[in-house]
């Protein structure tokens, strides 16, 4: 469980960018936004996560922050 200024899930559960490309040049997606995120992980490998997530990012000159009451839901198996 982790609650507070955190890295998105939307990022942070499949790895950040992977193999695929360099994420220190290019950004992946939203690193910092307030959150709640509960990641589950079983004895044979399977795990799952959902987080409801704030939206904002201090990193990019977006605004993706929230504008009423609902989340971000971000979800992964």
């Amino acid at each position: 469980l982790r609650v507070g200024l955190d890295e998105s899930a939307f990022v942070t559960f499949p790895g950040y960018l992977g193999n695929v490309m360099n994420d220190d040049v290019i950004l992946a997606g939203g690193y910092r936004t307030g959150l709640i995120s509960y990641t589950f992980t079983g004895g044979n490998g399977f795990s799952a996560i959902l987080s409801l997530e704030e939206g904002g990012n201090g990193d990019s000159d977006v605004d993706v922050t929230l504008n009423d009451y609902t989340p971000h839901i971000v979800g992964g198996l």
